[in-house]
């Protein structure tokens, strides 16, 4: 729960944009990328949401355009801690038009860093 983007939280309580808002294809992605920005700070965080841990005052920081608290981010090695925060920033932003494409988000330097630093270790097979 709470994973919903800023549009789409406000369709949920007002009964009259729900009857009279239709989403286009690029919003629903937009709102992919927003969950997808919520889903990455649960991981980083053990559990943890940007906008708050109760579900309805979540709901409420996200309709009011509160930015995500980054607080429980722990500390990475190198420039992770700061590219995991940039990420989220930037796929947790209220404006919808701002939110980076999800082929943006999969190029971005935290997913990069994390997949070049696996190729550099050794292989389990080469330690045996």
């Amino acid at each position: 729960m709470g994973y919903m983007a800023s549009e789409f939280v406000q369709l949920k309580w007002d009964a009259h944009s729900r009857r009279t808002t239709r989403l286009t294809e690029n919003q629903y992605r937009a709102g992919d990328v927003f969950a997808l920005g919520c889903c990455v700070y649960h991981v980083l965080t053990g559990g943890r949401h940007p906008f708050g841990d109760y579900p309805y005052m979540l709901e409420m920081a996200i309709m009011q355009g509160a930015p995500p608290n980054l607080d429980a981010i722990p500390p990475m090695a190198g420039r992770r801690e700061v590219l995991a925060r940039a990420l989220i920033e930037a796929t947790c932003d209220h404006d919808a038009t701002a939110r980076p494409s999800a082929r943006t988000v999969m190029n971005h330097a935290f997913f990069l860093e994390a997949t070049l630093s696996r190729e550099r270790r050794p292989s389990r097979d080469a330690e045996s």
